[in-house]
């Protein structure tokens, strides 16, 4: 029957992963139901560390990573910045159409964390919007949301959010000066190989 054929294909997907156990029979059924009545970020542990969770169309296996999320303010300044797992560097640019959407005007000193259940940040040419609406638009999935820093100004107003730009006033003007953003996540501390 149709379940069996679901439990055997969860049951060999999940023994791909790496550290992974076999999935107990109850665990299964967990996973089947949380197909058929789950909603989008809804997940179940199951062993090792590992979840099920629905997204947008799809059921992933995650694995607990350490919280990347940046909860207090670190202070940015031009040049490169360790901010825990990422790398932010701000450098003095010109606004074009090419880089528009890494850039923002804003006054140092900046700061970055990632965002809060309060902020709301006003795209160009769109209405003012919670970063939360936001991601669940873009459909960006609950475990990414952490990784989009937000910018904000000694004031704590944001100014620019990871994958989106530049918020009201500090949207920068074409052909103007700017601070333009580079964000990577440090996955090789000896450096990067490209």
């Amino acid at each position: 029957n149709e379940k069996s054929v679901v439990s055997r294909l969860l049951r060999c997907v999940f023994s791909d992963l790496p550290d992974a156990p076999v999935l107990t029979f109850s665990q299964t059924n967990d996973i089947i139901h949380l197909i058929n009545s789950g909603k989008t970020s809804d997940r179940i542990l199951l062993s090792n560390g590992y979840f099920a969770v629905i997204g947008y169309e799809t059921l992933r296996f995650v694995k607990q990573e350490p919280i990347s999320e940046i909860a207090e303010s670190l202070p940015i300044v031009e040049g490169e910045n360790i901010c825990g797992k990422f790398s932010v560097i701000i450098e003095r640019t010109v606004a074009e159409k090419s880089n528009i959407a890494s850039c923002f005007c804003a006054d140092l000193p900046l700061f970055v964390r990632s965002r809060k259940a309060s902020d709301k940040v006003r795209l160009f040419n769109r209405p003012e919007k919670s970063v939360r609406q936001l991601f669940i638009d873009q459909k960006i999935p609950s475990e990414k949301r952490g990784d989009m820093l937000l910018v904000t100004d000694s004031s704590g107003v944001p100014v620019w959010l990871r994958g989106f730009g530049a918020s009201g006033e500090f949207i920068p003007t074409l052909n103007e000066p700017a601070w333009q953003i580079t964000i990577k996540e440090i996955t090789n501390p000896i450096g990067d190989i490209l």
